[in-house]
């Protein structure tokens, strides 16, 4: 049975009935205040009754049952709200156990009051902004720190730890943008295949890129049809990849892709591959290349041998292991579920536009970067609108920053884009914060979230 009272009324009944009993005394004589006497309850049972600050005694207290009427009958449970809300207790009835079992019914009143904290601190409002992080806008090469630096058609980005990694595209260059804005170059010198330490190794138009939790930065070297990896001192080894173009699974090394434009870790260490011109998903895992979906080209929903991708260009790891996918000429979002290897479409419907909606209600035009939050939520670089768009779980579709093509740091609706790429977002910042690679910026910009 769950029995309600106050915290008033336990407390009285606390303090008062440890008074001693004596025999019972007429109702309407005038009594001692907190005087105690025996009464008799329904079934002959001894009950008490406690003189008030009225002096006039109080309703008998039977064992086990609780107050009675003046006739000695059980009265029916009480259920009173005092200033804190009704609170519930667990049997706490008074008992011949005494004060031990009255101290247990106040412990439960003020651990379930304890349990659920009213929270009284105001809510954050939040304000987006847009902001540079380096980059003067010259297409050239040069380190330096914040707009000191320059990068020529920016592609590709990963963070880790707070450090933005670049895939410099034109200069066929990996940078990398310090917390205090400092631009430097880990790896690449120019254009060619070479594995090596630092300047020795060469990109061939290096584009999307991850970092896992080593701070290793995987490369979508997209002309040389390889996969790279980068270790923290700058050495670069080839992973996957013969070298020409290809589509054949089996042995990392020997496989074959074709304009790869970009790459995605799992938690698990699994990596998918955008084999861009090959219109589809790779999986490596193991030292050997899978493919992830139908080998031909198309818009189709379905199972991981028989979706259909066309020219997808960018892809992103989910906190949870799912992998979502910039269906570039498709003009959707689609969502690749590892557990029961399905793909399916999160938002878009096969045709270009700038709708916000939700699902097929909305529209994009030929987004090329794609990134996941900590949440789950999806940025998506839409780069034939110049814009940054969110989708929810739901597919629910928003415009957060951009609106046509320009250079403009402000407020997230009033900010410019110049054809965006390359997504990544900071999953450790308390707000969120997605960096952008703005390709014809020639830029690397910061979509963040802040108290106004």
């Amino acid at each position: 049975m769950r029995t309600e009272y106050p915290l008033i009324a336990v407390a009285v009944i606390a303090v008062l009935g440890c008074s001693p009993a004596v025999d019972e005394a007429p109702a309407s004589a005038p009594c001692p205040v907190g005087q105690v006497i025996n009464c008799t309850c329904e079934g002959g049972a001894a009950g008490e009754k406690t003189c008030g600050d009225d002096k006039k005694f109080g309703d008998c207290v039977c064992p086990d049952a609780g107050p009675t009427d003046a006739g000695g009958k059980k009265k029916p449970d009480a259920i009173t709200a005092g200033d804190a809300g009704t609170t519930k207790v667990e049997d706490a009835g008074t008992t011949d156990a005494g004060p031990t079992a009255k101290d247990t019914a106040v412990a439960d009143i003020a651990a379930d009051a304890g349990s659920d904290p009213v929270d009284t601190a105001p809510p954050v409002e939040l304000a987006a902004h847009v902001t540079t992080v380096a980059g003067n806008g010259n297409a050239a090469s040069t380190d330096g720190v914040g707009a000191a630096a320059s990068f020529n058609r920016p592609l590709g980005l990963a963070v880790h730890k707070g450090v933005v990694y670049v895939s410099d595209h034109q200069t066929n260059r990996i940078r990398k943008i310090a917390a205090d804005g400092t631009v430097s170059t880990l790896a690449g010198s120019g254009y060619g295949h070479a594995d090596g330490k630092g300047s020795a190794a060469k990109f061939r138009k290096p584009a999307g890129m991850t970092a896992d939790s080593l701070g290793n930065i995987y490369v979508a070297d997209r002309d040389s049809h390889r996969i790279r990896k980068i270790t923290p001192d700058g050495t670069v080894t080839t992973i996957a990849g013969v070298g020409s173009k290809g589509s054949g699974d089996g042995d990392a090394l020997k496989a074959g892709f074709q304009g790869p434009e970009d790459i995605a870790a799992t938690p698990a260490a699994v990596f998918y591959v955008a084999d861009t011109l090959n219109s589809r998903v790779r999986r490596i895992e193991n030292g050997k290349v899978k493919t992830v979906g139908s080998p031909a080209s198309g818009f189709a929903d379905g199972t991981f041998n028989s979706a259909k991708f066309t020219l997808p260009a960018a892809i992103a790891g989910g906190p949870k292991g799912d992998l979502f996918v910039a269906d570039t000429l498709n003009n959707a979002v689609r969502h690749l579920q590892v557990g029961p290897k399905k793909i399916v479409t999160l938002a878009g419907k096969g045709v270009p536009g700038s709708a916000d909606g939700k699902g097929k209600a909305a529209t994009f035009k030929l987004p090329r970067g794609i990134a996941v939050g900590a949440d789950g939520t999806v940025y998506v670089a839409d780069t034939g609108n110049h814009r940054l768009r969110r989708v929810l779980a739901d597919g629910t579709v928003t415009t957060i920053a951009g609106s046509s093509a320009g250079f403009k740091d402000a407020t997230a609706n009033g900010a410019l884009f110049n054809e965006p790429r390359g997504l990544a977002v900071d999953r450790d910042a308390k707000y969120a914060t997605v960096y952008v690679a703005d390709t014809k910026n020639h830029r690397v910009r910061k979509y963040f979230l802040a108290p106004k």
